[in-house]
């Protein structure tokens, strides 16, 4: 699996990023990133099969964060 982000220019200078920052908290600025992963088995059979990757760092915050937080983490859902 592979993280990565998207930053542009254009002529006035003006600079895009995708995915975009997100401020959690006045002056909290979370890094967010998209995710590939290469490899990945598709099982047969007819029904779709749907996947959420995610980072470790967003594991981690996952587990270690009270039980009734609601903020939105960080997932690649395939």
């Amino acid at each position: 699996m592979i993280g990565f982000r998207i930053e542009a220019r254009d002529v006035p200078n003006a600079l895009t990023k995708f995915p975009a920052e997100r401020e959690m908290y006045p002056g909290d600025t979370e890094k967010r990133e998209c995710l590939v992963r290469f490899g990945e088995v598709q099982p047969a059979g007819i029904l779709g099969v749907y996947r959420i990757w995610c980072s470790w760092a967003t594991i981690d915050k996952w587990t270690t964060r009270g039980g009734q937080h609601n903020s939105p983490l960080d997932a690649t859902f395939v």
